[in-house]
């Protein structure tokens, strides 16, 4: 009686420890830390006199957001430090803001357009789930780029009709 009672009763305590361990697997996501380096340099058009940078932007863009712990690598280093701590375990991801960013989302409107990528560097070995939950932080971040980039055009097209505007003999 008890060996049964032991084979009926021993897996369902196991499958609700595993079923309350895994009920809510994106609810705790504050705790995984997230690197992000920003080497953009920045763009400044010949038409207009306008220092655009795109990379400052979506940084501060993910400052707000809380649903990762973003580490914003600030050193001369901070690319190497953003890649190398994600290869070690220091953090669960990194995503790095290139130097040709703000330049290559400008070129929209030329004929050789660049697309303007951000490069994303996860650790699979840290935790099994953590690679899952930081894809979805890398569409936050693709997310945040689209909104701020759309921001900044808006900014830019008013800075021109306005700076036109101003320049118009009445």
């Amino acid at each position: 009686v008890i060996i049964v009672i032991g084979l009926v009763f021993l897996p369902s305590i196991f499958t609700w420890y595993n079923v309350i361990a895994c009920w809510d697997a994106f609810g705790n996501t504050g705790n995984l830390t997230v690197a992000v380096a920003n080497t953009d340099e920045g763009y400044e058009s010949d038409l207009v006199p306008l220092e655009i940078n795109v990379g400052d932007k979506v940084v501060s863009a993910l400052r707000a957001n809380d649903q990762l712990n973003w580490t914003f690598t600030t050193e001369e280093d901070a690319k190497e430090d953003a890649i190398d701590g994600a290869k070690s375990g220091k953090y669960y991801a990194a995503v790095v803001i290139p130097e040709s960013f703000s330049r290559d989302m400008m070129t929209f409107y030329s004929d050789e357009v660049e697309h303007a990528n951000i490069i994303y560097y996860t650790n699979e070995k840290k935790n099994a789930i953590a690679p899952k939950v930081t894809d979805q932080g890398a569409d936050q971040v693709s997310n945040q780029v689209n909104q701020v980039f759309l921001e900044t055009l808006s900014d830019v097209a008013l800075s021109i009709v306005s700076s036109l505007s101003k320049s118009s003999p009445d």
